[in-house]
């Protein structure tokens, strides 16, 4: 009886967590939609303007510049999204590692290998590496039907950014406890 609840509660968890994140992505988008529709109202208005006053009259200047921050903002709800649809989301009986990978300079470095290590060292073999995607973004997931022992322990994790032939090419990071449902989220920046 307990494990029937159980699961029901699980799945119930789980689809709320879904819900959330649809919702989550759908405003996202209807956020794009608003300020490409915004952008488009203000380049007309611009273009009515600009044929009355002229190109340079500060009322056209300020429209266009109202116009292009509308496009900058839609793209940004854009690529928030695209990231978004990209990262996975750890369910109740997942957790999740993941995190960013940049530079000296602060700017994202694509196709770096970043090895996971368990405090102990028992589960490292487990946890493996993960690859920066081009926005210097990785994931790592993690779940209780694929992973029992690395589940039910959950370690504390720490994580750096390896060469090809293993080769440390930044400090490791703090350990981090993961928890179910969790995602323990590291930020990597490069020695050099």
């Amino acid at each position: 009886m307990a494990d029937a609840i159980g699961s029901a509660l699980g799945a119930l968890a789980d689809g709320l967590v879904e819900g959330l994140e649809a919702a989550r992505k759908n405003a996202l988008k209807q956020a794009a939609d608003a300020r490409i529709a915004e952008a488009k109202a203000l380049r007309e208005e611009k273009a009515r303007l600009e044929s009355l006053l002229g190109p340079n009259h500060p009322s056209v200047l300020e429209l266009d510049q109202a116009a292009a921050q509308a496009e900058a903002l839609a793209l940004l709800h854009r690529q928030t999204l695209k990231r978004a649809d990209a990262q996975p989301q750890a369910k109740p009986d997942e957790w999740l590692v993941a995190g960013k990978v940049t530079g000296p300079d602060g700017a994202p470095v694509k196709g770096t290998i970043v090895t996971l290590t368990d405090k102990e060292n028992k589960f490292t073999a487990l946890l493996k590496t993960a690859t920066a995607n081009d926005n210097g973004e990785f994931f790592r997931l993690f779940s209780a039907r694929e992973q029992p022992d690395l589940f039910r322990v959950q370690p504390e994790v720490s994580a750096r950014v390896v060469d090809a032939r293993g080769q440390p090419l930044s400090p490791p990071s703090d350990f981090l406890k993961v928890e179910a449902g969790a995602t323990a989220l590291f930020d990597i920046r490069l020695l050099k």
